[in-house]
């Protein structure tokens, strides 16, 4: 039997836009977005787009299901993999070849030590592997100019961040992979937006020999880093794909222009188009099911009915057709559940429901889910391994709608859909709380079982294993409604961004959208918690421009990432509100704390500060040295000099010198606070312990030259500038207009130093 298809208008116009974009490119936009609920056909939508143009390029892939698609370089990869096959290996494209140049060297550097005698360093390694991403990608991209004087000039990065980017630098330089090549360097410090680039240019390449198609199916399932990549730095950065022969088709649950991002993008640029596919009507099902043979109009009345015209139920009754198993519709039930479970036990459909509730599943957690939760009848008694093998056996073999994702399962996004709602009704959500807390424990179990409870943050943060567990916990408690899960959530939430490790609470909040486009009308959320998700949302998605960016930049936030003031401000109040902060704990209290001393008035900024050095005195530990002592050199001391408060600052500084005496940055900051009180000789003193430990440290003679001449001593100021300017030509020119050198200014020695 040919399988059916029911053409709406709304699929007729997706098509007919996407042929004419391909053939007219330059009057038409350069994307199209289909967007339904599951199971309307968005799919088929595609494949029958991959029917119609045989003769492009084209490339498919599936969120949730296509593998190692989850940042924007393999996605990449895999897009121009997939076009390239149109064109075989015989002409390579520019981007393919520099990535796999990218690749070569960070598996040579990851491998190789730089001598061919001592191992790598591992951090200095991961910095690279990580460029173009966080706190990594802002590290490297204040280096790539001048470290030291970013932080003399009050940067935000940790010290260790600075050091592992030295380091890292410093490999790049010596290791044999990439010390010949700085065009490589360069590339590896920055790779992402270098990268798309290549990859626009390569689209733009093939597009003169064929159509390219770039299709992407599920995109409610999209990770929120490519999201706003493909948004903001593909779409956004390179208008010139519009002009080629180059098309990108995106189906998802979610529309698109419901987000301010992409909505500023196409008022800007008028680069998307979207279309609403429906439901079929009852002439159009009646229609499809004529094609498989069922023409009885009371059959067909009742099939509407439980269907409600949707595709995905259609087809599958079409399957049932094929086996040989025809629908028993005797009892009239119009539950689309009993529709989909037809010749199933009460017990067999209650442990699908429950399963239903998985975000995906293995056998283990289906033996300890159906062990805790409560049914109808008694919890399952395993008695032997082999009963939940069978269980399970039965789950992921006899069921059509299960599907295998990399090695474990789920059901699929349309059934999941339909069977916990089938759940939440039994009675009235009280069973679907109790399997989501069960799942909650069990994933909470496992985390504490990669990184202890009681362990420093940043061995549970830095831990993948506990962050994937942690991250499916909260999505859990969030549907289970447990008590003071809000509070949970924002303690992460701080905590999280503190470390550089967003991700812990951007995967649930993302598997919640993927639930329901909108989290405002998410169904098993209670209504304060979608209220306080969709007030923080901003925090969530971009939490360093909102949370810790010093000073706020409100038009970057709107132009970049779509963000109204009203929108941040909002979120800013829900994350810092004072009472709020006082029922947190550890660092989640010290991170809102001094968070709120970068939110508040001026005149307020000195108490905040004052209470979050506090905390941290509290939380701060000689078992983690880097953690500690980064709280009071970059954080607070910083922040207190920025001030002027030069006396606590030096305080902080020496709190930081306690845990990491040999950190040349915090002697550093502490001899420019001297110099700032006035108190040239003890800053003079510092200094030199700054060039004890790091004597190639430029930024600490010319500031000790700027102490000397202040004290109009002209010899010693022109020797210390003398040496400054050897390590750093720059400071001939600083030294020209540097009002500290005033008293000096007309000596003969100076100006020969600077003018020759």
């Amino acid at each position: 039997m040919i399988e059916p298809y029911i053409s709406r208008s709304q699929d007729e116009q997706f098509f007919a836009d996407i042929r004419a974009a391909l053939e007219q490119p330059q009057s038409c936009p350069l994307m199209f977005q289909a967007w339904g609920v599951g199971g309307v056909g968005k799919t088929t939508l595609l494949r029958k787009v991959e029917e119609q143009h045989p003769e492009a390029a084209i490339a498919l892939v599936r969120f949730g299901e296509t593998t190692n698609i989850d940042s924007p370089l393999p996605l990449m990869e895999t897009l121009m993999a997939e076009v390239n096959e149109r064109f075989g290996n015989d002409w390579p494209d520019v981007f393919t070849e520099r990535y796999h140049e990218y690749r070569t060297a960070i598996e040579a550097i990851k491998t190789q030590p730089a001598d061919g005698k001592s191992p790598n360093d591992f951090e200095a390694v991961q910095a690279i592997v990580k460029a173009g991403t966080s706190a990594a990608q802002g590290a490297l991209s204040v280096a790539s100019a001048k470290p030291v004087e970013a932080i003399a000039k009050g940067g935000e990065m940790l010290s260790s961040i600075i050091t592992i980017v030295e380091k890292a630098k410093q490999l790049l330089q010596q290791h044999p992979a990439t010390k010949n090549d700085p065009e490589l360097r360069e590339l590896l410090c920055d790779p992402l937006p270098k990268l798309t680039e290549l990859f626009a240019q390569s689209l733009i390449a093939r597009s003169q020999q064929c159509p390219v198609l770039l299709l992407l199916d599920t995109y409610e399932k999209v990770p929120l880093e490519v999201d706003s990549w493909l948004c903001r730095s593909l779409l956004g950065n390179h208008p010139e794909l519009q002009a080629a022969r180059v098309r990108m088709g995106v189906v998802g649950r979610a529309r698109l222009l419901n987000q301010e991002s992409w909505r500023k993008l196409h008022q800007d640029q008028r680069l998307l188009r979207e279309y609403c596919l429906n439901k079929f009507d009852e002439p159009k099902t009646q229609d499809y099911l004529a094609q498989i043979g069922i023409i009885e109009a009371a059959e067909v009345s009742r099939i509407y009915r439980v269907t409600r015209g949707l595709p995905y139920y259609l087809n599958w009754i079409r399957e049932r057709q094929l086996c040989g198993n025809p629908i028993d519709f005797s009892e009239g039930n119009a539950e689309i559940v009993n529709l989909l479970l037809q010749g199933l036990s009460d017990e067999q459909k209650q442990v699908i429901e429950c399963v239903a509730c998985c975000l995906w599943f293995d056998q283990q957690t289906v033996r300890y889910l159906l062990s805790q939760v409560k049914l109808e009848q008694q919890p399952i008694d395993f008695k032997t391994a082999a009963d939940s093998l069978n269980w399970f056996d039965w789950l992921t073999r006899k069921t059509f709608f299960v599907e295998r994702v990399q090695q474990r399962y789920r059901l699929d996004d349309v059934a999941r859909d339909v069977f916990r709602q089938s759940l939440w009704n039994r009675d009235r959500g009280k069973t679907f709380r109790q399997v989501c807390s069960i799942l909650a424990a069990d994933c909470q179990e496992q985390a504490d079982d990669a990184v202890s409870r009681g362990a420093l943050p940043t061995l549970r943060y830095g831990n993948e294993a506990w962050r994937q567990a942690q991250a499916e916990a909260l999505y859990y408690k969030l549907l289970a409604r447990q008590p003071e899960i809000q509070k949970q959530f924002l303690a992460c939430l701080l905590e999280a961004r503190y470390l550089g490790q967003d991700i812990v609470v951007q995967l649930p909040y993302g598997w919640l959208k993927t639930d329901e486009s909108e989290i405002a009308s998410h169904p098993y959320l209670s209504e304060e918690t979608r209220q306080f998700l969709s007030q923080i949302m901003p925090a969530i998605e971009h939490s360093w421009a909102v949370l810790a960016e010093d000073p706020i930049d409100y038009e970057y936030n709107l132009v970049r990432f779509g963000l109204s003031k009203s929108a941040v401000d909002q979120a800013i109040q829900s994350c810092l509100a004072a009472p709020t902060i006082e029922t947190l704990e550890g660092l989640a209290k010290y991170a809102a704390l001094f968070y709120k001393s970068k939110r508040c008035l001026e005149t307020q900024k000195l108490d905040w500060l004052l209470r979050a050095k506090i905390q941290a005195e509290q939380i701060a530990t000689p078992i983690d040295i880097e953690f500690s002592s980064g709280m009071f050199l970059w954080d607070i001391g910083k922040s207190l000099g920025d001030l002027g408060r030069y006396k606590e600052a030096i305080d902080s500084f020496d709190k930081a010198l306690d845990f990491k005496p040999d950190d040349h940055y915090a002697w550093h900051k502490r001899s420019l606070c001297l110099g700032d009180l006035g108190r040239y000789e003890e800053a003079i003193d510092s200094f030199d312990k700054v060039i004890a430990i790091k004597p190639d440290y430029d930024s600490a003679f010319y500031c000790k030259a700027l102490c000397y001449g202040l004290q109009n001593q002209v010899e010693l100021a022109v020797d210390c500038l003398q040496q400054a300017i050897e390590l750093d030509s720059q400071y001939k020119e600083r030294a020209k207009t540097d009002t500290d050198f005033d008293l000096i200014r007309g000596s003969d020695r100076f100006q020969a130093l600077i003018e020759h």
